[in-house]
């Protein structure tokens, strides 16, 4: 597995910081939009689906705060943890790599899912891993069920409406990628490629935003429609247009805003939620990770996706290109 093998070096790992700051700093809270070359447009679930090549789910996830869990991965692995810090993730994802009986095989995949969510989907100002996050990693048949897609964009968006630029929280790596979607500033490095985010360069992005404000990007720049599938994106991701019947929910699975009980000072023996690159961790050490590149200057990232263009990308594909994804997120966190 390129991810064991550590076949991606740090050498590869390319990131910028430019262009989060200036879209940050350009949405309107009262108009709850924002303002890109004078036009007012969002982000949607459905964006955030297409550009990280997630299957559209029904069942509503709730990142609120829990306690942890009494069976399952969080017990096998982690049960001597009253509070799980991200650090001890990695580790026990080693011990599991390599082992050929079913429970260890599933543990990896759990293990890489968790660390992906805790460290890129739903960044936060600690360094905890919330325990809520298990309930929707632990059944590997129910995970493509969740609405990833609403609970992703929903925490994100939360942040951007309260805090300062500089203290949002969540995936900021999708506000970048959905500007370069929406807008004509920079041009696809791979216009096949699969999912929509293996498409863009960042550091091209960095360089664009460098020599322009976003106020100031001609209004015939700005896509206003949100995006739409392609026939191929249908197919590979079981499209459908969610109803109001389609999402369901219950007590326990509705995103709610839980962003602001973000913190390491618990007092209870339920963890908040943690993982955050941005902050430090709980000693004050500095732990700068700006959103990243995933595929620039990434030969083995560049193969994988030759091998996925033009054709659904099978399971081996995806899965090597998540770890490879994954390991560069990581190496920047170390």
């Amino acid at each position: 597995m390129q991810f064991a093998d550590k076949k991606v070096d740090a050498k590869f790992v390319k990131c910028t910081q430019i262009g989060t700051a200036q879209l940050l700093l350009a949405f309107d809270k009262e108009k709850d939009k924002f303002i890109i070359g004078g036009e007012e447009i969002t982000i949607t679930p459905e964006e955030c689906q297409l550009i990280f090549g997630i299957k559209p789910g029904h069942i509503e996830i709730n990142t609120n705060k829990s306690s942890k869990p009494r069976e399952g991965l969080a017990q096998r692995k982690f049960r001597d943890h009253v509070k799980l810090k991200r650090k001890y993730l990695k580790p026990e994802l080693m011990k599991c790599i390599g082992n050929e009986d079913q429970e260890s095989v599933e543990d990896v995949v759990r293990l890489i899912i968790l660390y992906l969510v805790t460290n890129f989907f739903f960044v936060t100002s600690g360094s905890l891993v919330g325990w809520w996050k298990f309930k929707y990693c632990e059944d590997i048949d129910m995970m493509s069920q969740y609405n990833w897609g609403k609970a992703i964009t929903e925490f994100f968006m939360s942040s951007v409406r309260k805090d300062k630029a500089i203290d949002v929280k969540g995936c900021r790596a999708l506000l970048l990628f959905w500007f370069c979607e929406r807008t004509n500033i920079v041009s696809p490095a791979r216009e096949c490629a699969f999912p929509r985010f293996q498409r863009w360069n960042l550091r091209t992005l960095s360089e664009s935003l460098r020599n322009i404000a976003i106020m100031d990007i001609p209004t015939k720049d700005v896509h206003i429609t949100p995006l739409e599938p392609s026939s191929k994106e249908k197919a590979v991701l079981n499209w459908y247009e969610p109803t109001e019947t389609q999402c369901t929910s219950n007590s326990d699975d509705v995103v709610e805003d839980s962003v602001s009980e973000d913190s390491d000072h618990d007092t209870t023996n339920s963890d908040t939620d943690g993982g955050s690159p941005d902050i430090g961790d709980a000693h004050g050490n500095a732990d700068d990770s700006p959103p990243h590149d995933p595929v620039d200057h990434n030969p083995e990232i560049h193969d994988l996706n030759a091998r996925g263009c033009g054709s659904e990308p099978n399971m081996q594909t995806r899965l090597a290109i998540l770890e490879a994804t994954v390991r560069q997120y990581e190496t920047e966190n170390q």
